[in-house]
């Protein structure tokens, strides 16, 4: 109720807090609350650049992350920046990351440990662009030698039991792979080879659920479970 102004709104956790990204229009930015009670948010900033939609969200300790995405504007381009904010600091302001190597929207991010990995930086691109943030500001950049490239072009990305599940676009089999840091690899999921157009995934209780498109007389939409135990 006492965020009902706004049009928009994406929630997200930190060090056991509820944190809101919100906006009313698309003429305004993106602001940041911290709930403070039932019923009682407490801004923190506004984004520093106004990302209309399509941009990448990480959460890396209590560190907010925003990268790329769309830009408002009269023609609406695509954006390369990156933008952290500290979570923890009521007088915290936006701070710069390294530039992305090129314009970036729709990017599947993916928190591992201290890293932030970035899959399907492009439609085409099967590299994976990879920043530490454990290590000092001056220290970090982008790089794309931490994971391998993906077999396939990523619809989705997840990240599992300290380890990565990336789905394929349909168009390359809609399959989803494990990586497997130990032999740096990407095995597939051998109970999921039969999927033909799986849209989303998410992970609970050491279970991954997915979503799957079927085309019958009608369209509908069937669900999959896999341990990961």
């Amino acid at each position: 109720e006492a965020l009902s102004c706004f049009r928009e709104a994406y929630l997200f956790s930190s060090s056991h807090q509820l944190f809101a990204m919100l906006r009313s229009t698309e003429l305004f930015p993106y602001h940041v609350f911290c709930c403070t009670g039932p019923g009682h948010w407490r801004p923190l900033a506004a984004f520093p650049v106004n990302r209309v939609f399509c941009f990448g969200v990480a959460v890396v300790g209590s560190t907010l992350v925003v990268i790329g995405g769309i830009g408002s504007g009269l023609f609406h381009s695509s954006l390369q920046s990156v933008h952290a904010l500290n979570l923890l600091s009521p007088e915290a302001n936006w701070s710069r990351l390294p530039d992305l190597p090129c314009n970036c929207i729709k990017p599947r991010v993916v928190v591992s440990g201290s890293f932030i990995h970035i899959f399907r930086l492009s439609s085409k691109d099967q590299r994976v662009l990879s920043m530490d943030m454990g290590v000092a500001e001056h220290a970090r950049k982008w790089s794309f030698e931490v994971l391998p490239a993906t077999p396939c072009i990523v619809k989705s990305a997840l990240a599992v039991n300290e380890q990565i599940v990336v789905m394929g676009d349909g168009k390359s089999g809609g399959h989803l792979y494990l990586y497997v840091p130990e032999c740096e690899k990407y095995l597939p999921l051998v109970a999921c080879e039969s999927l033909s157009h799986p849209v989303s995934f998410s992970f609970h209780d050491n279970t991954l659920y997915v979503m799957e498109k079927r085309y019958n007389h009608n369209e509908h939409y069937t669900f999959h479970t896999l341990s990961m135990q």
